[in-house]
């Protein structure tokens, strides 16, 4: 059965196996890579509010092959895609028998494309957070709380939603009454260990504020105006969600009916929509977390179906994978909106490859595609101007920048100026721009004395660095 999700998991992610951007991420994580691998050091040399796992996973994935290709990761993905769906496959055939876990396995593995096509393909954080969270559950499903809890806790850091799946891993650890203050200890210590290992590893301080702590705040903040937008964006992705998962869904809404035998999962259901909705941004691949209880909950209600209906439901969702997986290809869906590839093909061939770039705007893409480390330790510039997908125009500003990271990165700035500095929002007054540079007097005043205008790529400003 394992070689068999395998296989359905290969052959819808065969879009994947090229090297084009699918999702910024990627080439977010890829630089951050980089970074790693000419010495830099997480949280202080490079930035970011993930937690440090699939940072070092693609680091030494690259390291391992000797290329910084994205589909190298993306098979990576396929193998926790797999694991995945057979860590679901395990947990019903244990609960709901063989036919059952059948149809749970397969429906995970063809639902790992039936979010947004585009962030299907891609090997996102939640891909390899996801056997963690089923591996939990598996083992605590099992009785074994200390085991679970390590490996919930090792999820969380690949991120960090993976931690709302304690709540019904504390209630399996709760049912048992003659076990429960014991087992619901032995869960929180087993959570516990691999959090504060990486913390000692990484810095305590530095590590808690990039990854729980101050470094959010900003980033969770809805806005004056911003919630109409939140719950725009809500609707629209949960219903392209149905959409896409409609007999899933169907099947699942049958399994209502024994609710009561399943109080786990639809636990597991629920941490899941509040690790979805904990963002308010709604990206197509937060989705994938609901997938593995929903999957669960459609074998349950497959039980109440005849072999034909339930080979019907499996049917339309298979269709509907296939779809998706075609779409990606078809289409072109996916991938950074702008040219990225003529900013890095400029940037490779005006610097040396020990000369560093910077990029105003969120375009990671640059870096990866010109093989050339960003010159602060930020990759987007959004850690200072508080600039943000499903925010209201105007969510932005000095004030919203993450705490003391103006000062950091102007330092940066100043001891090792970038070679070539590309500006992605226009900063002519008349053009329109989210969080133009003029509006930001330290990097204004960066720009205009240390570098000289030679051109414009699309709507891009470059500027290179003059002879001191």
């Amino acid at each position: 059965m394992p070689l068999g999700l395998l296989a359905v998991v290969i052959v819808l992610h065969l879009p994947g196996l090229n090297n084009r951007v699918f999702n910024n991420d990627e080439a977010y994580i890829a630089t951050v890579a980089d970074v790693l691998a000419h010495g830099g050091r997480l949280y202080v040399d490079v930035v970011d509010r993930k937690p440090p796992g699939v940072f070092y996973l693609y680091h030494w994935l690259f390291e391992l092959t000797g290329s910084r290709a994205l589909w190298i990761p993306r098979i990576a993905g396929w193998l926790a895609h797999a694991a995945t769906a057979t860590l679901v496959w395990v947990f019903a055939r244990r609960r709901l028998g063989d036919r059952p876990a059948l149809v749970a396995g397969l429906l995970t593995a063809i639902t790992t494309v039936t979010i947004t096509p585009g962030d299907a393909q891609s090997a996102e954080f939640e891909v390899f957070m996801m056997p963690f969270v089923v591996g939990a559950m598996v083992l605590a499903d099992r009785r074994r709380p200390f085991s679970a809890g390590v490996t919930i806790g090792v999820g969380t850091m690949m991120k960090q939603t993976a931690a709302v799946t304690l709540l019904p891993l504390a209630y399996l650890a709760w049912r048992n009454p003659q076990t429960r203050w014991k087992h619901l200890a032995m869960l929180g210590a087993g959570a516990t260990i691999p959090v504060a290992v990486t913390a000692i590893l990484f810095g305590p301080g530095r590590f808690w504020f990039w990854v729980f702590g101050g470094a959010n705040g900003g980033y969770l903040d809805v806005g004056k105006g911003g919630l109409s937008l939140v719950v725009q964006r809500m609707l629209s992705m949960n219903l392209a969600f149905i959409g896409l998962n409609l007999a899933v869904i169907a099947l699942a809404v049958l399994a209502v009916r024994s609710w009561r035998a399943d109080l786990d999962v639809w636990l597991w259901l629920l941490s899941a929509i509040i690790g979805v909705s904990s963002g308010t941004r709604f990206f197509g691949h937060y989705y994938w977390q609901l997938l593995p209880p929903l999957c669960l909950l459609a074998a349950r209600g497959s039980m109440a179906l005849s072999k034909r209906w339930t080979e019907i439901g499996i049917g339309v969702a298979a269709l509907t994978g296939a779809g998706a997986a075609i779409a990606v290809t078809a289409f072109r869906i996916g991938g950074p909106s702008n040219d990225y590839q003529a900013l890095a093909d400029y940037a490779k061939e005006h610097t040396t490859p020990d000369q560093t770039i910077f990029v105003w705007g969120h375009e990671p893409s640059v870096f990866w595609a010109a093989d050339r480390r960003p010159g602060s330790r930020i990759i987007t510039t959004g850690f200072l101007t508080g600039h943000t997908a499903v925010r209201p125009p105007g969510f932005d500003g000095m004030d919203k920048a993450v705490p003391g990271i103006w000062d950091e990165v102007m330092a940066d700035l100043a001891a090792h100026p970038p070679q070539v500095f590309l500006n992605t929002e226009p900063d002519d007054p008349s053009k329109s721009a989210d969080y133009p540079i003029r509006d930001y007097p330290p990097m204004q005043q960066f720009l205009s004395e240390h570098y000289e205008l030679v051109g414009v790529i699309g709507n891009t400003s470059v500027y290179e660095l003059e002879a001191p």
